[in-house]
């Protein structure tokens, strides 16, 4: 405006808490934490109590590339940590996980008056009408329905048809799962791997 000026400062949060699910434990600690760092916040990562071994690892390759004690630390837990986590005294909470937690992460940033990031969980749908190439579309779809041990939260969990197409797109659809080769996730050959916990394979059997 005539006689007045304006400024932008970009200026750290101060500490960001993060709170990492167990599907990428590795992918999305770093896709969070590695941001925060560089634009100079300390980071407090609270990974999933099924997968720490993964933030563990990621907290050692940052030490031993310099970066300073404090800076960058993890706390393992389960849901009771992730909540202290965000009631302590953090200035800006980063959550990927199911939208019912999401809410509470929500509410409680609310209450503190801090910004928080919300990735959640959702049940996404695929679409194929009649005019689709019925083996393409079985085929992405199977694969991006088992990428990761299909442990993957954008994947397709509902499939809605169009009915000239259905049995076609069933029949191929089942073509491409019997394909699919389970194993070893360390052999190259393997395109779906083990589960997280057994806990998820009786989900996936009651489902």
């Amino acid at each position: 405006f005539w006689r007045k000026r304006a400024r932008v400062e970009r200026r750290p949060y101060g500490v960001i808490g993060i709170i990492a699910p167990w599907n990428y434990p590795f992918w999305m600690p770093v896709s969070g934490a590695m941001p925060a760092l560089v634009t100079g916040n300390a980071v407090v990562l609270k990974p999933s109590e099924f997968t720490p071994g993964a933030a563990m690892l990621l907290q050692d390759l940052l030490r031993e590339a310099g970066l300073p004690a404090g800076v960058f630390e993890v706390v393992p837990g389960d849901g009771v940590t992730g909540a202290a986590l965000v009631r302590s005294g953090v200035d800006r909470i980063v959550f990927t996980g199911s939208s019912a937690v999401g809410r509470k992460v929500a509410v409680a940033c609310a209450e503190r008056f801090i910004p928080c990031a919300l990735e959640l969980g959702g049940s996404d749908p695929a679409i194929v009408l009649a005019d689709a190439d019925l083996r393409f579309a079985a085929d992405g779809i199977v694969w991006n329905r088992f990428f990761n041990g299909g442990q993957n939260c954008v994947s397709p969990k509902r499939i809605f048809v169009e009915q000239p197409v259905f049995d076609a797109f069933v029949a191929a659809a089942a073509r491409a799962v019997g394909g699919l080769v389970v194993g070893d996730p360390k052999s190259a050959a393997t395109e779906v791997g083990p589960l997280v916990r057994p806990h998820a394979v009786a989900t996936i059997r009651a489902q």
